[in-house]
């Protein structure tokens, strides 16, 4: 009898934790436009990850953006000509939309 019960128990753990998990944009490389050059595809956060854009310029100027699923820290970095700025949500999937 407890076999019965456990079977569709595993089921239901299943079936919650995959709704938990988000999904995001995942892109290597996006243009100007927002356009994604590789291929936009989708990716769905592990634990410890959420939806993440990033972005860099150079010399103050666009050069390309990225979108995935990441262990992330909102912020940016300037080293040099180049600037990165990442920007990190959890609050729903696809939150990660493309900017520049």
């Amino acid at each position: 009898m407890g076999k019965h019960i456990l079977f569709p128990l595993l089921g239901v753990s299943l079936m919650v934790i995959s709704l938990q998990a988000l999904q995001c944009f995942l892109c290597n490389r996006y243009s100007s436009e927002g356009n994604c050059v590789t291929g936009r595809l989708i990716c769905q956060t592990k634990p410890d990850e959420i939806c993440a854009t990033v972005v860099i310029y150079k010399d103050g100027k666009f050069d390309y953006g990225r979108q995935k699923c990441a262990e992330c820290f909102s912020g940016t970095i300037e080293h040099g000509s180049r600037t990165v700025t990442t920007n990190c949500c959890s609050g729903s999937s696809f939150c990660n939309r493309a900017y520049t």
